[in-house]
Formats: structure tokens, sequence, C-alpha cells
């Protein structure tokens, strides 16, 4: 059994408000302020963060706790004084120290590891005095008025004063603040928000468009931008008038400025968690009176393991009070506090009897309420002779939850007017039956009877609970109240410090990988360091203590190689350098990690398993790539597993029209071996054209249901990498290449058709190759509503075209040189449409022809200037003044100018060209 509390009535930390024995302090009548009107919360709000920010400065880096202040005054002034002097330790001295607790601890445990792992730029602090790297802080001219609201509990406004800041000179964290300088060029106080909307103002009439006012704000920011450039004196500089930020949330309704301070041991303490209650209650409750002395919760629980039961047994009746009485004493602020929510329930007709007045807040964990702890196993682990770790060795939940029925229509109507319904709320509900349960480290959880969820906790994230030592589900009470209670503050730091004692060097590096931070764990400009050089065959690679291993590949002569592993858990990414001068480091590239990954001769390979790991099995096989023959048009099978490859030049990659189905999808490397994309081609340079690729296509690997799996790539951009029309079976794709001439990349260049699939959000794309000097126009007809665009490198073309179904639009490109342009089909959902209305696919038919360069000049401008083909856009694609004809030319129609009246023009020939 732990040891008896050390004392009574108050813990270590001293007696929480509500706890003061029989001394009743008369109550402070606090009178309501005027509501502050909804419109200027902003500037209410700023007097709570600033309070909060200030006296919360320290807690994320939380140093210390002191013996306290004689007076609330003189707790806000330590403050002031630690701050002024850059003295994170006696800033932290003067917070409430059951708000804290044993943080400071795992602070300077995580110091220590981190100069042990150096990841960070910091030394483990060698006196008792630790200072703001790089930035100074100054306070001066405070005045203040306390206002003693109960025995332990106190208001002080802050009146006056002045907080001013400035970032070091060469600093990190001037250099952190560069790119963002220009954002905090007024400093503290808000004038660069001042000066962007002066600049707008200046810019722009009143009644102004959206779109006009949109193109001034963004020249502002640009202008203040270049203002700010270099000059390096405004990061992070500024003051901050105290008085006058006062002045502006008291005359907008608000409760002025201040900060709340609680007594502990008989000594003042600045408290983040009562000064923000009390900012809710002067701005969402109108300053409703309470009782400052609070609920007395009575003594606490006999033992650690009847005070988690206590508030476990709250949380399933729903009874927030005895769920608050069960924590300890950082939780003092709801004894206060909660009573806000115990009014505002009281005043409705469904508010419960006066015998259920425990249950009147049960909506804060009345979420729960309809869980019931069927059973439950829980033991003791002594820390020390205050603190006790209570562990859940198993349990079992059962009960009912509602959640939103993802089956019903009106959900799916929901899903598809994503970003374009308003207001769609209520969608209807279902109720299921739940059960949750952990039994040996083991957990489960099943839905109307059917396991939805299972697994062990030390196999989560290839064993990263067990490695850190937090792989059981636990709490941490404290001794205090003559008994004990569970503290969230102290479980939160019992998790913490378990964390990183037991973290090392490669399980960061691990891990901050794959949550994207440091692809390495180190600088994206560092290569990772391989321990071997894997080759064709069978490979046994050595993992490090974190189950990971980096080796080179050798693929023997082979253009490709297939990296495979039948090792449980094991997965194969494929790293590669950039092609791009500019980011010429590693990092740049992580191909899809799986149990097959695809790799070039010199690729960097990582093999990630279990932490317990220390070694995998990697076969790696040599593939052959076939190279492509132009005009001859391929269609081929391809299963689950395979990969396709073929060689070509980056001008047939262009001009190359591709076809694969969802759980297809391709990949393209250069000749160093980097992902390559569109966008890295110049078709002015013959060396950038005629550049060697390999062009890949890959098939999702089926799972053990014998269902296709993740199809690849979360978003693949077809505008550059697919052009596929879907017009093959599943379980094919196919690719032609035609030669340099004008039209659509098909057998016949004439015409194309598109099967488009009628999501929103879904698009396609066409590549169109255009001659020098030569003006076409494009016809496009389909049975749906889309858009239609055409991108070229170095020609013009008109803008995009919302088309009617069934009628053709026109879009026009006036090419300057040869090149390949791509038309984009896509759709992003219209206000007309009814959620829901499109599905399938539909076949889109897209036609050319060559037109006068007038009158693609002509379409263009119009497009640009409104001119002459006046403001609005037709639905067809073709402005006011441009209609169809009949004339066929090259399998297109023609699209020659007419008059106001619809009459052919003869101002503008047309120009008939002979059918390609």
């Amino acid at each position: 059994m732990p040891a008896s509390p050390p004392h009574a009535p108050g813990s270590s930390y001293g007696t929480p408000p509500g706890l003061s024995g029989d001394f009743i302090w008369p109550q402070a009548t606090i009178a309501p302020t005027q509501k502050p009107k909804r419109s200027n919360k902003l500037v209410i709000g700023i007097g709570s963060l600033v309070s909060v920010a200030l006296i919360g400065l320290g807690t994320a880096t939380l140093m210390s706790n002191g013996a306290g202040a004689a007076s609330p005054e003189e707790a806000v002034e330590q403050f002031a004084a630690a701050i002024d002097g850059e003295d994170l330790l006696g800033a932290m001295a003067t917070l409430a120290p059951d708000e804290v607790r044993s943080l400071p601890d795992v602070y300077r445990l995580s110091l220590k590891k981190s100069q042990e792992l150096g990841v960070a730029d910091v030394e483990a602090p060698t006196t008792d005095e630790p200072r703001l790297d790089g930035l100074n802080l100054s306070v001066s001219g405070l005045k203040v008025n306390a206002t003693q609201l109960s025995e332990d509990i106190a208001k002080v406004q802050i009146l006056d004063g002045k907080i001013a800041s400035e970032v070091k000179e060469g600093s990190d964290l001037a250099e952190s603040l560069k790119s963002l300088g220009w954002m905090f060029g007024g400093g503290l106080d808000g004038e660069y928000e001042d000066a962007l909307f002066e600049c707008v103002d200046q810019r722009i009439d009143v009644d102004a468009d959206e779109d006009e006012w949109d193109e001034a704000y963004q020249a502002c920011e640009a202008e203040l931008e270049s203002d700010s450039a270099g000059d390096e004196s405004s990061f992070g500089n500024g003051e901050l008038d105290l008085g006058e930020l006062r002045q502006k949330a008291r005359s907008h309704g608000g409760p002025g400025l201040f900060v709340m301070a609680v007594r502990r041991d008989g000594g003042w303490y600045l408290s983040p968690f009562f000064t923000l209650a009390e900012y809710l209650r002067m701005t969402e409750f109108d300053g409703e009176e309470i009782d400052f002395d609070g609920r007395d919760p009575g003594p606490a629980a006999a033992d650690p393991t009847a005070a988690v039961m206590a508030m476990i047994k709250g949380i399933e009746n729903g009874d927030s009070h005895a769920f608050a009485d069960a924590l300890a004493s950082e939780v003092s602020v709801w004894r206060v506090y909660g009573q806000l929510a115990d009014n505002t329930d009281s005043g409705n007709e469904s508010s419960t009897t006066a015998e259920d007045e425990g249950n009147a807040t049960d909506s804060i964990v009345g979420a729960a309420s309809q869980l019931k702890l069927a059973d439950i196993t829980l033991a003791e682990e002594k820390i020390d002779e205050t603190r006790v770790r209570v562990i859940a060795t198993s349990f079992k939940i059962e009960g009912q939850i509602e959640e939103v029925d993802t089956e019903s229509d009106a959900y799916i109507e929901y899903l598809d007017c994503e970003y374009r319904c308003e207001d769609y709320e209520d969608l209807p509900t279902v109720t299921h039956d739940v059960t949750y349960s952990l039994e040996d480290g083991c957990f489960s959880a099943t839905e109307d009877a059917e396991v939805v969820e299972e697994g062990c906790l030390n196999d989560v994230e290839g064993g990263i609970l067990q490695a850190l030592d937090i792989n059981q589900v636990s709490v941490v009470a404290v001794a205090e109240r003559d008994g004990w209670a569970v503290s969230p503050i102290e479980s939160l730091a019992d998790y913490l410090s378990r964390i990183v004692a037991n973290l090392t060097r490669p399980i960061l590096e691990r891990y901050s990988s794959e949550l994207g931070l440091f692809p390495f764990g180190a600088s994206s400009d560092e290569a990772p360091e391989t321990t071997q050089t894997i080759t064709i065959g069978s490979n046994t690679v050595e993992l490090n203590e974190a189950g990971v291993a980096f080796v080179d590949v050798d693929t023997k002569g082979a253009v490709l190689a297939t990296a495979t592993t039948n090792t449980e858990d094991v997965t194969l990414s494929v790293l590669h350098t950039s092609s791009d001068e500019e980011d010429s480091g590693y990092g740049s590239y992580d191909t899809y990690g799986g149990s097959e990954a695809m790799a070039i001769d010199g690729a960097v390979l990582r093999i990630v398993g279990r932490i317990e790991d220390r070694t995998a099995i990697v076969n790696l096989e040599a593939l052959k790539a076939q190279s492509i023959q132009e005009e001859v048009e391929i269609i081929g099978d391809i299963s689950a597993g395979d990969v396709i490859a073929y060689e070509l030049t980056a001008a047939q990659y262009l001009r190359a029209h591709l076809q694969f189905d969802g759980s297809t999808w391709i990949e393209v490397y250069n000749e160093q071996g980097d992902i390559f994309d569109t966008y890295e081609i110049d078709q002015s340079d013959p060396d950038s054209m005629n550049q060697q690729l390999i062009l890949t296509f890959n098939r999702a690997v089926e799972d053990e249901d014998n269902q296709e799996g993740d199809s690849g790539p979360e978003e693949l951009d077809p505008s550059y990498e697919s052009s596929g029309s879907g017009i093959l079976e599943d379980g094919q794709y196919g690719i032609y290449v035609p030669t340099e001439r004008p039209g659509f990349s098909r057998v016949d260049p004439n015409s194309a058709v598109v099967r488009y699939d009628l999501s929103d959000y879904s698009y396609s794309t066409e590549p169109f190759q255009v001659l020098g000097g030569s003006a076409v126009a494009v016809t496009i007809t389909s049975p749906a509503s889309v858009s239609v665009a055409v991108y070229c490198d170095s020609s013009d073309s008109s803008e995009d075209v919302d088309l009617i179904p069934g009628e053709a639009g026109t879009v026009y490109v006036l090419a300057e040189e040869d090149e390949v342009c791509s038309i984009e089909l896509y759709w992003y959902g219209d206000e007309e449409d009814e959620p829901g209305d499109r599905s399938g696919t539909a076949d889109i038919t897209m036609t050319w022809a060559a037109v006068d360069p007038a009158l693609a000049t002509a379409a263009i401008e119009g497009y640009e200037d409104n001119d002459p083909f006046g403001e609005e856009r037709s639905s067809r694609g073709i402005e006011e003044g441009l209609a169809p004809s009949t004339t066929v030319l090259g399998g297109a129609e023609s699209v020659p100018p007419s008059g106001e009246d619809g009459s052919a023009s003869p101002q503008i020939p047309v120009t008939t060209l002979p059918e390609i």
C-alpha cells in the first residue's frame, strides 16, 4: 500500500479554493458589465489572450515553483520583474504550483535529453537562472489594483504599463522570424494590420467588388512585405501599451485587462486556469455572480484505486461534479466556476430536479454516460510517497453510441456538396451497440457484435509504445485532502517523463521521418548514412536499434529493379536526390512504403521494421524496360503487384496518351533515378526534350481479402502524369506516342473521346500538339457539365470554358512555336447542381480545326480585355459575337466570327485548310 497522505487538510500545494475550513470570506458583489457586442469579440479577446499568455508564458517551459508572494499585487509584480530580467525560473515561480506539479522536472529532463541526442542547439541549465535566449523583454510603468474575491482568490486589474520586445540580431530566434518578419513589422501593437487596411482603403472605393478588394489586398501585402524586407530591426520588435489595450477592451463592453491570483500554503500565485475562467465568466456569462468560495469536494478517496473508481463512476453517471471531486486540486477552478453551468442549466425547462442536482452539468461528461464499465482490473505502482501510478490491466466497457448515419442518402449528398452547401445540418443518426475491451495488453472494439478494430499495444506503430514504456493505460493519483485524488497534470507528466527517458536518436529519426518533419532525422540537404549495399538476389539487411536501415542499391547494370520483402511488418521506401539545382539534396521525394518498392541503380532504399527487429530480408530483382516505338499503340494487362517499365524521351512523354484504371498509377524517373515531373521539361531546349526517362505502370498489391488495396499515391495530378481516358477494361493499361504532328495524341489525331468521371473535383487531361504560327479552335461536347482549360508553355490560349450539357464549347490556341499543350477537363461543382446528382461517367468528345489567326487573337483578347466581345462569357465558351458554323475543317467545326445579329462578318476571313 502507498504511504498515507503526508498531511491534511491540504496537500503540499496548499488548500485549494472551496476547501478553506470554517472561514467564510464575505462574498464580493460583482456588478455585471455591459454585455459585449459580438462584432467586437476580437478586441475583447485580445485582453484575455494577453493575460493568459503573460502568466502562461513559461508554462511550456515549466521551470520551477517558488514560495509565493505576500499579496496578489506582489505576485504580478514578481512576474513582471522576472520577465523584465529574462528570468524564466523567476517567472514560473509565480505560477500556482498545483497547475504545474512535476512538469518542471520533465522540462529539465527534456533539455538534458536534447543535449544528449544533439537534436537542438540548447544547453542543459547549469544555473538556477535560465534566460530567454535571443529575446529581450522589458516591462515598465506597471500599475495594478487587486480585489480579493474570497480568502484564496483575487482579481488583479492591470491599469497601465508597457511591454517591449526585442529580438537579438543573429540569434536563432531572429533567423526563424525573418521569413515572417514583415508580418510582425508592427511588433506587438498591431501596426501591420492597421497599415494593411489603410493601404487597401486608399486603393479602392467603398463600392468595390470582391475581385477588386482581393487585388488591392494582395498588392498591399506585397508592398508591406517589400517595405519590411531587410529591415531586420522590425522582426519581432515592438511595444504593447497595456493601458491602451485595457481601454480598448472596456470601450467595447469587455472586462478590461486582468489576471487572477490564488493562494496556496499562505503564498499568492498567478493562475492561468482561473484567469481564463474569469474571462469566460465576464464575456460569455455577462459577469454573472457566483460564490467564489466554491464547492467543498469533501475528503478524497481512501486509496489511489478508490480515487480512480470514483472518477469512473462520475463519468458513468454523467455527473461532472462527482467526476471533478475525484480529481486533484488543479481542477479546483471547476469547483468555483462550475456554478455557471449549473445556473445555466437550472434556467431550462428540462432542467433536472433538486434531487438530481449533481447531474445538472452532465453535458460535460454526458457523451460517455451511455457507456458503462462492465469490468476492470487495476494495479498500483508507487512512484514516491505522494504519487502512485494506477494501471488498468484489463477492462470492458459496454453501451451505445449515436453517430451520423454514413449510409444515408442525406450523408452522401452532404459529402457531394462539400464546400458548396450551407447550413447542411441535422443529418440522420444511427445508434450502435458497442464494446471496448483491453486484456493482456491487447484491445478490441466491436460495433453491433462485429469487430471493427483490434490489436495489441506493443504492436502499435512498429512497437513505439513498448520502446518508450508507455504501453499501458494509467493515471497518477496524488496524496491530498486526507486521501488520494487523480491528477491530470501528474498523469501527463508521468507519460512525458517516460517518453523522454526512453527516447533515442534512432527512434527520434524514425518517427520524425514518418511524421514528415525530417525525412532522415537530419536536414533535408543531408544524405542519409547508408550501412551496406544490396544487389540482385536475396540480401540480409542489418537494422539499427529503431528497426531502420538505409542501404545503397546496385542493380548490376539493370535500368530498374524491384525490391521486395517477406519479413513481416517491414516496409520499403526508395529515396531519390532532387534534379533541381536549387534543391540538390536528399529528402525531396520518398516513394510510397509497402512490401514492394522500385529502385534505379544508385538509389537509396529505406527499410523499416519493428523497433525490436534487427534484420530484414530484401530481395532485389532486375526489371527490363521496353523501348517505345512511335505510332505503335500498346494495350496490355497488368495484375496486382506488377511493375511494367518503358524507356522514352521527355518529348515522347509529353506527347504520350496514357490510360490506366484507379488501381494503377504511374511513376516517371530520369537518368539519375530521380522522380520526374513534366514541369521540369523545357520544350525550347533540345537537351531537355531528348533526355531519357523511364515510365512505369504500377498495380496495387492485393490485400488478404483478395481485393485490390491502396491504389498508390493519394494525389495524382493527371495534368502532367496521365491522360487516361478510362476506355480500357479494368486491369489494362495503354500507351500511345504519336510523331510530331498537330492534333490529339491518338491514332486519329483529329478527334478524341475521353471517358470522364462525373464525381465532383475530378479531372482528366489530353495532350494536344500545335505548330508554331498556327491557330486552332478545339470544340468540346459533353453530356454533363464540365469545365475546359488549355495550358501551353509559350502559346496563348483562351480562358476556361464552362460547358452546358449537350452544347458545344470552344477554346482557342494561338501557337507561337511547336509545342505540346494540355487540354484539361475538370469540375468543381455548380450551385445549380443538386448534391449527389452527378455519378458515373460521361464520354466527352473533342475535335479541332485550324482557324484564321486573327480569329483566335480576337477570341483570346476578348477574354482578356472584354473587348470587342463584351464582358460576359457565354456558357458555350464562345464570346458574344462568335458563333459556330457547319464548315468542317480537319474533323472539327471552324468557328468564324459573326456580327451582332449572328450573321457572318466579312472582316475576319476563315482560312480553310485541308483535312489532316
